[in-house]
């Protein structure tokens, strides 16, 4: 008899859309407020690690092949470091992109985690495992990142508010 192996499990995907769906992100009197701004920056955090993990799977599923294969050792590991180098650097530019709106702006305040979290992976992970190519194309890909996840997130902050340490002068202009 012939068995399926899901890649995701169904209960990580409906523990995403829960999430997703509750308005704590949302703009009201009582979650808007500059000094209680943590659910929002903790729902966002859990978003993004939740969904980078369900992303990570699902890519290795489509471009290295399934995991679990018939061989241990099937998923080349250099492969794999450049991939989640990818998807780190896609977090830190989805993040500083969705600070743009008012309702996901403090998103921008974890820009710089995720950019240092990439940066430990670099060092920890893709120089151990990688080979000259994976590299080459994952320090290309962190240093573009550099550069252009902060001028996002540069451009968002005009628009939203000032990061925690701000919170008073934030919370004098609204209203």
């Amino acid at each position: 008899m012939k068995t399926t192996k899901t890649i995701i499990h169904p209960r990580a995907l409906a523990a995403l859309a829960v999430a997703a769906s509750l308005n704590l992100a949302g703009d009201s009197p009582v979650w808007g407020r500059a000094g209680v701004r943590a659910p929002k920056l903790l729902l966002l955090a859990v978003l993004a690690w939740c969904g980078s993990g369900v992303l990570a799977a699902a890519a290795t599923a489509v471009f290295l092949g399934e995991p679990g294969a018939a061989e241990p050792g099937a998923v080349d590991p250099a492969a794999l470091a450049l991939l989640r180098m990818v998807l780190v650097a896609g977090a830190a530019l989805l993040l500083a992109g969705l600070g743009r709106f008012r309702r996901f702006r403090e998103a921008v305040w974890l820009v710089y985690p995720v950019l240092v979290a990439g940066g430990f992976k670099l060092v920890l992970e893709d120089f151990l495992l990688g080979r000259a190519a994976e590299l080459f194309a994952a320090l290309g890909i962190y240093g573009a990142v550099l550069i252009v996840a902060p001028r996002l997130a540069r451009a968002s902050r005009g628009a939203g508010p000032a990061p925690p340490g701000g919170a008073d002068a934030a919370l004098a202009e609204e209203p």
